[in-house]
């Protein structure tokens, strides 16, 4: 096995493994990680919006095109400093979209469902049946947003590591000349 092969194996293991890790904190701490997702999301918002603040005021010949960055810098800023000290307040914005999307969602599929009723569609009920529960799983994600973010956070974690394992398995089928033998 070449040593680049080698190299690119070792790469795959090892970074696999870290989304087994960061998948197994995420789904064992999720209230935790929420807040750390949120601070870190906070301080990204407000390096953009210093690197605005910057472009706004630099000596550039043509300033204007970055007229509304003064705006946005500023923007940005507020929101970062937000998200930093509550950070619960970004998983509870994505629990409330999250939580949107799945009810009208639901509330679309159950057009559909009284639809394929009136067209004689064998098993509309059951796209009822699913349709329904979608709203009330959309309505109890925007009730319930805090506890939203825990299972956001859970189920991230649950991603992660299955995307951790995949990738193992993947690292251990590349054969000595880094074709994966499947």
């Amino acid at each position: 096995m070449s040593d680049m092969i080698k190299k690119a194996r070792s790469n795959a293991v090892l970074s696999s493994i870290l989304l087994c890790v960061i998948g197994l904190i995420l789904v064992i701490w999720p209230g935790m990680s929420a807040n750390i997702v949120g601070v870190i999301v906070g301080i990204t918002l407000m390096l953009l919006g210093i690197s605005r603040l910057l472009s706004y005021y630099s000596r550039f010949a043509f300033r204007f095109v970055f007229q509304w960055d003064l705006i946005l810098g500023v923007v940005l800023i507020v929101l970062g400093i937000i998200l930093v000290t509550g950070p619960q307040g970004l998983m509870k914005l994505l629990s409330i979209a999250i939580g949107i999307a799945v009810l009208v969602d639901g509330l679309s599929k159950i057009q559909t469902a009284l639809a394929a009723k009136r067209l004689g569609v064998g098993h509309w009920f059951l796209v009822l049946l699913f349709a329904m529960l979608s709203v009330i799983v959309g309505i109890v994600l925007i009730a319930n947003c805090g506890k939203g973010a825990r299972a956001i956070m859970t189920v991230l974690g649950i991603s992660l590591i299955i995307d951790g394992f995949s990738g193992l398995i993947a690292a251990s089928s590349i054969d000595g000349d880094g074709i994966i033998d499947v």
